[in-house]
């Protein structure tokens, strides 16, 4: 959630004394398991690079820092991968920084990231304005945190808190039991304490994250659309072709009648043809797939663009609809009449 103190007319003190006291009234509600503040610093966009050992490091996208209380991992629910978390020692001012595991991955080459120096936040500028680097020792790692669907592989530079924010503030807050009831009790807290005072953006990461789907499941309801008429398309065809097969046959089939052929032979020839020519283009299509595969991986996020048990239950479930259509023409090929069929001839 976000405070927005400045708009209400508070001061840079009084702002202060009012996060400190809502933190305070936050934690004592048994509503809440943890709460936490963060402070957004900033960070660079793809192509600035990050001076890590002194070093400029090119880095694939953009990096964010985020300075943090000591109770922040545990809010948020990110345990620490290596090294430690902050402590209250570090709120003084310790020039001291936990990385993000994909951060962690690309200054260290894969290897270990704690003890590296990284420059902080205010870095960015000093450096183009051709002052020194500030520099952070790395002392822990934790895992990514997914805030956001264009960001899978997040690089984030974890600062501790260094003094309480004057006029705002954002904050976590782990639930003790359903969210939505941490969420109310939240509201009417901030409420309680200044009734002009709205808590923006208080949403779970759950709907966050959803509210950002939005945009690809529309994409996956048109493609799913474009699917459905697909596979219309082809039962329409495989009846068609069907048919038509019949047509064509029908003096074979009549002669085969008038020389002993029962019904279900008939039927069995029809549908054994049909299910040659659809099964040729069942496996047409799924060499097309193993093959598209490739030019889609790098769209996907922690999915294999080739699932076999996908695969394999739609192509039954085509193979299973062409027959079923086909049926019709099988039955038709039962009631052939030789006389007219040599007529026509």
């Amino acid at each position: 959630g976000y405070l927005r103190l400045g708009r209400y007319g508070y001061t840079p003190e009084r702002g202060a004394a009012f996060v400190e006291e809502l933190l305070e009234r936050l934690r004592q509600n048994g509503a809440n398991e943890s709460v936490s503040m963060m402070q957004s610093l900033g960070g660079a966009v793809a192509g600035v690079p990050l001076n890590v050992d002194g070093l400029p490091v090119e880095l694939p996208s953009g990096v964010r820092y985020l300075a943090v209380d000591e109770t922040y991992f545990s809010t948020i629910g990110l345990p620490i991968v290596s090294g430690r978390g902050f402590g209250r020692s570090d709120a003084g001012g310790g020039s001291v920084a936990v990385l993000s595991e994909s951060l962690a991955r690309l200054i260290s080459n894969d290897g270990d990231a704690l003890g590296h120096q990284i420059a902080d936040a205010s870095s960015f500028r000093r450096i183009a304005m051709g002052e020194a680097a500030v520099n952070l020792e790395v002392v822990g790692v934790v895992p990514d945190l997914i805030i956001s669907v264009n960001a899978t592989e997040p690089l984030v530079v974890y600062q501790p808190v260094v003094q309480r924010p004057d006029l705002g503030a954002e904050f976590a807050l782990r639930a003790a039991g359903d969210a939505g009831a941490a969420i109310r009790e939240t509201m009417a807290t901030v409420r309680a304490q200044d009734p002009r005072v709205a808590v923006e953006a208080l949403i779970t990461v759950d709907e966050q994250l959803a509210r950002q789907m939005n945009p690809q499941r529309f994409g996956i309801y048109v493609l799913g659309g474009l699917g459905g008429i697909a596979l219309l398309l082809t039962v329409l065809g495989t009846y068609v072709i069907a048919e038509s097969m019949v047509v064509r046959r029908r003096r074979e089939l009549g002669i085969r009648a008038a020389l002993g052929a029962r019904s279900a032979q008939l039927r069995r020839l029809v549908l054994r043809d049909t299910a040659r020519l659809v099964g040729i283009g069942l496996i047409a299509g799924l060499a097309l797939a193993v093959a598209g595969a490739r030019l889609i991986r790098s769209l996907l996020y922690q999915v294999e663009p080739l699932d076999p048990l996908v695969l394999v239950t739609a192509a039954a479930l085509i193979f299973g609809l062409a027959l079923l259509v086909s049926l019709r023409a099988a039955l038709a090929a039962t009631r052939v009449d030789l006389t007219r069929s040599l007529r026509e001839e």
